[in-house]
């Protein structure tokens, strides 16, 4: 078999395939591979057409393009390593051509030759060592689409890695911390969170809601998160999931390239949050002042020791403080302006103790300039739930608008409200 294809169309899309990294399908360290297969498109006109793959034991990515020529139909292998040349020559035209090993003894080998005379000859891996995944995306195909903005989902999925458990606590928590996952009304545990996506770890949570979530369910394991990520970043418009019996796809059908990831992931098994009526205190704070105090409290805290502070407030002088009291000496931070506009009756004092890391966590992506903090007073023990919440548009593209103005457009002419919230817990 032989094909030939133009060396930007190649890159384009290594550039999708390389988010999943492909498997050793031996023992030798040269034996991770992209599988080619090479047919005529039904869907593209009949043209010859070309599929990469890319495949460990839990991903794969696949991504599409047009060939210029094509003998005949079938599959070849070509080492990861070696097919990154063409990164540094776009403007080729490459012919490959992939020749049979003689008996099962002999592997099979690829003749590479490209218009400005790179060339390069070399054995190479039986291609039914990688498995394509089709059945399985066709498989995951026959249960419907669920249609997600790619910018939208994109930016929420990007601010909810931050409140996974991360790997210091892997087998720590149960599982489920590990999904981050949107609700629909399927289940009426679930109801009360249509159009949220959500995770925790256990201590913070993470709610991310928007319109454009309502009634699609989806849910991913904190080990594919990134990987999802990266596959949106390559997509636009519109990404449609399918949901199989093992594996979940996300497809950008435009380019023709999809990513799949198994199905090892626990849902959620209910919606859960409190009123806002139980904040007694919603603080506007500006948020540079506030990252500074946090950040200078860091430097000062012992970073063997857990790094502890008590959030301070006065009423009185409408501000708070950071302050550490440890055993070497106390630290206490310049005052950072907090307007309460909860009650104006309201007119206590409080002082309540913070993981230093965690407070940062709920400050740190806000987007506007001001943040708005509130805290609520725990019943049954002394402490507080505290938690910022932020209402920002999103175009299409991810972009964010933070006016509320209805003659603002982003780059689609679509902007979709989204609203952020980021729970923590302290102890006084």
């Amino acid at each position: 078999m032989q094909i030939k294809f133009k060396a930007a169309s190649l890159n384009d899309a290594l550039s999708v395939v390389s988010v999943v990294d492909p498997r050793a399908v031996s023992g030798q360290a040269t034996s991770s591979v992209y599988l080619f297969h090479c047919f005529h498109n039904k869907e593209r006109e009949d043209k010859p057409w070309c599929h990469i793959y890319s495949r460990n034991l839990e991903q794969v990515a696949r991504a599409g393009f047009e060939l210029e020529e094509m003998d005949e139909e079938g599959q070849f292998t070509y080492q990861v390593q070696p097919i990154q040349i063409w990164r540094n020559f776009p403007e080729d035209i490459v012919t490959i051509k992939s020749v049979a090993g003689q008996d099962e003894s002999q592997p099979p080998s690829i003749l590479v030759h490209s218009t400005s005379d790179n060339k390069y000859d070399h054995s190479t891996f039986d291609p039914r060592r990688v498995d394509r995944c089709d059945k399985k995306f066709d498989e995951a195909k026959a249960s419907g689409p669920i249609d997600f903005n790619v910018g939208v989902l994109r930016a929420a999925l990007t601010l909810a890695q931050a409140f996974l458990p991360g790997t210091a606590r892997k087998g720590v928590v149960e599982d489920h911390f590990n999904t981050v996952q949107t609700f629909d009304k399927s289940k009426e545990d679930w109801a009360r969170g249509n159009g949220h996506l959500f995770c925790s770890d256990g201590h913070r949570v993470f709610y991310f809601q928007s319109a454009a979530f309502e009634d699609k369910l989806i849910a991913v394991h904190a080990s594919h998160i990134a990987k999802v990520t990266s596959f949106l970043n390559k997509c636009s418009g519109v990404a449609k999931f399918y949901r199989g019996t093992t594996m979940t796809f996300a497809v950008s059908e435009d380019k023709d390239q999809f990513f799949g990831w198994a199905n090892a992931t626990k849902e959620h098994s209910r919606f859960a949050t409190y009123p806002l009526a139980l904040d007694k205190w919603v603080l506007h704070i500006p948020k540079s002042s506030l990252i500074k105090a946090i950040d200078t409290a860091s430097l000062v805290i012992d970073v063997k020791q857990d790094q502890r502070v008590h959030v301070v407030y006065s009423h009185a002088d409408e501000h708070i403080r950071l302050v550490s009291s440890e055993s070497a000496g106390k630290f206490e931070s310049f005052p950072v302006y907090a307007g309460d506009k909860a009650d104006p009756k309201l007119d206590k004092d409080f002082d309540f103790e913070v993981d230093l890391a965690a407070f940062r966590s709920i400050v740190q992506d806000v987007k506007d300039n001001e943040v708005q903090m509130r805290f609520a007073p725990m019943e049954d023990r002394k402490g507080a739930f505290v938690r910022t919440i932020e209402s920002v548009r999103y175009d299409s593209n991810g972009k964010v608008f933070m006016a509320l103005s209805k003659s603002e457009d982003g780059d689609s002419g679509v902007l979709y409200p989204c609203n952020v919230t980021r729970i923590m817990t302290s102890m006084a």
